[in-house]
């Protein structure tokens, strides 16, 4: 307790003392020539103190990780359960730069599940020599909502490790998919204005067969929505030059000499 009580510091500072102590006395023992079971303890107990350090370390870092991560839009749709989503790929291109830029990777790899039908995928999270292991069961994504055979064999098992990942890196990090950019207001979604949206509607309608359906479509993937009012307003300056784009190519076709 008077060891303790001599560092003002924080847990780290403690721990980090404490690890020193307890690799100082492993050396004392082995230059008096203690027994091999006196060091193995006094080596186990060292080891132990600097894995506690390390998870300490760990988790400071993690907040400081986690407190860096913006909103990340839903920019996917599933077809069949008409529900939002961000792509494994979108969170990695947001996430990674944050994590390794303090010193965290990630791995994934698979196991056997004890669930039958079921692989059970892995990532391991690690920092300076922690790791702290995370894991899901699914089962081979083979089937459509229906039940329906939609994929080979392989391309479910593609499809499987894809959902995995995004399931896993969103509870490392403790991830939480928003509709729409909410541009740090609070968890308030941040979308165009009516006058906004109404100003691409008009566009819509003047560009005519310019704009198609599948082109508009293509256009609410990229913004992350599934109409007007709700494209985010970082995504607006984007969808005006393309609805606009389309209106003066209209324009070109009524131009051409007949």
């Amino acid at each position: 307790m008077e060891e303790m009580e001599k560092y003002s510091g924080g847990p780290v500072e403690i721990v980090q003392a404490q690890t020193k102590g307890a690799e100082s006395m492993m050396q004392t023992a082995i230059t008096a020539g203690a027994s091999i079971e006196v060091i193995e303890k006094l080596a186990d107990l060292w080891n132990k103190e600097r894995d506690y350090q390390k998870s300490v370390e760990y988790d400071k870092a993690m907040s400081r990780v986690q407190a860096l991560i913006p909103a990340i839009i839903a920019d996917a749709k599933n077809e069949q359960t008409h529900s939002r989503y961000a792509k494994t790929g979108t969170l990695n291109k947001v996430l990674k730069p944050i994590y390794t830029a303090d010193g965290f990777h990630v791995d994934f790899n698979e196991e056997d599940s004890p669930v039958d039908g079921m692989v059970r995928y892995m990532a391991h999270c690690s920092r300076d020599g922690y790791s702290r292991a995370y894991r899901v069961d699914l089962p081979p994504d083979k089937a459509g909502i229906k039940g329906s055979v939609n994929k080979t064999m392989i391309h479910a098992i593609k499809s499987s490790g894809t959902y995995a990942q995004g399931i896993l890196l969103r509870r490392i990090f403790n991830i939480a998919d928003v509709l729409s950019d909410d541009d740090g207001n609070g968890g308030r979604v941040a979308v165009i204005s009516r006058e906004q949206a109404e100003y691409l509607k008009a566009q819509i309608k003047l560009a005519g067969d310019q704009m198609p359906e599948s082109r508009v479509k293509k256009m609410f993937d990229y913004a992350g929505c599934d109409k007007l009012a709700e494209i985010p307003t970082a995504k607006y300056e984007d969808c005006k030059r393309t609805v606009e784009s389309a209106r003066a190519d209209k324009e070109g076709e009524e131009d051409l000499p007949i």
